[in-house]
C-alpha cells in the first residue's frame, strides 16, 4: 500500500539541443516522487511523453496532486504509465556488480562522425544514429563514411523515429544490402500503423527492423508477441515494473531497453527490470549520461551502465536540491 506521497517537478536542460525527426528537444520535465510501501521509503520519477503514449505532463500532475492528498487509487494507474513506474515499490537487490553495455547515442547528420571516433576509443561497439533528419541521399554518404572510418567490430542502430516514406526506406535497405553485417537494425523507420509495410521490408532485405513508436503502454503486449524483430521498449512509460518484468520475459531476447531521457532516480528500477530479464542479448539504449548537467545526471562506466543503487543519501540530496 502507498502512502504518504510527495511531489516536485522537475526541468532539466539539455547541454545541447537534441535534433531528431520529430524536431528540436531542447529540455525535459517531470515529477520525482517520495512515497511509503511496505513500511519503507522509495524515491520515484515520473517522465512523461505523451507522443510515445503515455501520460501528457498535466495529467500526472493532476493525478500527484490528488493522490498527495487522497492517496493513490490503483484503478487510475491502469491510464496512467509513467506514475505507474514511478510508484513501482522495487528496492532492487544486487547480488553482484553487473555492467550492462550501452549503444553510443550519435547526433544527427555529419557531426556524428567525430563523435563516433571518440566514443570508439571510449569503448563503445554498438551504436545508434538519427536519421529521417537531412536528405536520404546525404544520411546514407555519411553513413557510408562512417562505416568507412570504423573497425567491422562496429555495428550501427539507424533511428528514423518513424519519418520515412516507403519510397524512403527502400532507397535505405538497398544502400544498406552490401552493409547488412554492420547494421545491427533500423528503428522505426514509418509511421505507427505502418506495421505490415516494415514487417514485409525487413523480409525482402533481410535487414532488422525494430518496433518504437508502435509499441505504446496501450498495445505494447500485444505487438511484442507478433513482431518478430526487435523490440525498443522505454521503461518509464511502460507502467509499473513487476507486470513488465512478467509481459517482457517471453520475448527478452529481442527487447531492447531504452532511455526516455530520464533521470539517475528511474535507472535503479530500470536495472531490476534488466536483472529479471537475464535473456537480454542487446546493448541498452542509455547513453543519455551526458545530456544534463545536474544532480540528476547519472554516469556511465566506459561503456556500461552499472547496477549501482542509489543510497538513501544521495536520494536525500537529489530530492533536497529540487526542493529548494
Amino acid at each position: 500500500m502507498i502512502e504518504g506521497l510527495s511531489f516536485t517537478p522537475y526541468r532539466r536542460t539539455f547541454c545541447q539541443t537534441l535534433r531528431t525527426a520529430r524536431g528540436i528537444w531542447a529540455f525535459r520535465e517531470g515529477f520525482l516522487v517520495q512515497y511509503s510501501a511496505g513500511g519503507q521509503r522509495h524515491l520515484g520519477e515520473v517522465a512523461p511523453l505523451p507522443a510515445f503514449g503515455s501520460e501528457s505532463l498535466q495529467q500526472a500532475a493532476e493525478f500527484l496532486t490528488e493522490a498527495s492528498t487522497n492517496g493513490v487509487d490503483p484503478w487510475r494507474l491502469q491510464s496512467l504509465p509513467a506514475c505507474a513506474f514511478a510508484l513501482s515499490a522495487v528496492k532492487p537487490q544486487y547480488a553482484a556488480e553487473t555492467h550492462y553495455p550501452v549503444a553510443g547515442l550519435l547526433p544527427a547528420g555529419a557531426a556524428a562522425l567525430p563523435i563516433l571516433s571518440r566514443k570508439i576509443k571510449e569503448g563503445f561497439i554498438r551504436f545508434k544514429w538519427k536519421i529521417g533528419v537531412e536528405a536520404v541521399s546525404y544520411e546514407i554518404e555519411h553513413l557510408l563514411r562512417m562505416l568507412a572510418a570504423t573497425p567491422d567490430t562496429v555495428r550501427l542502430r539507424l533511428d528514423a523515429n518513424a519519418a520515412l516514406s516507403c519510397a524512403e526506406l527502400e532507397t535505405w535497405l538497398q544502400a544498406l544490402s552490401a552493409h547488412r553485417h554492420r547494421i545491427e537494425f533500423m528503428e522505426q523507420p514509418l509511421a505507427i500503423g505502418m506495421e505490415e509495410s516494415m514487417a514485409d521490408a525487413m523480409q525482402q532485405f533481410g535487414i532488422a527492423i525494430a518496433l518504437d513508436e508502435s509499441l505504446t503502454y496501450a498495445n505494447y503486449r500485444e505487438r511484442i508477441h507478433t513482431w518478430l524483430g526487435p523490440l525498443v521498449i522505454k521503461p518509464v512509460l511502460m507502467g509499473a515494473v513487476s507486470e513488465q518484468a512478467r509481459e517482457l520475459a517471453p520475448v527478452a531476447s529481442r527487447v531492447v531497453l531504452s532511455s526516455a531521457f530520464e533521470s539517475r532516480v528511474a535507472i535503479g528500477k530500470i536495472l531490476a527490470l534488466a536483472q529479471s530479464l537475464p535473456q537480454l542479448t542487446y546493448a541498452l539504449g542509455f547513453d543519455t549520461a551526458t545530456a544534463f548537467e545536474d544532480s540528476l545526471a547519472f554516469k556511465l562506466d566506459r561503456a556500461s551502465l552499472v547496477n549501482q543503487p542509489l543510497s538513501e543519501a544521495e536520494a536525500r540530496v537529489i530530492w533536497d536540491d529540487l526542493r529548494v
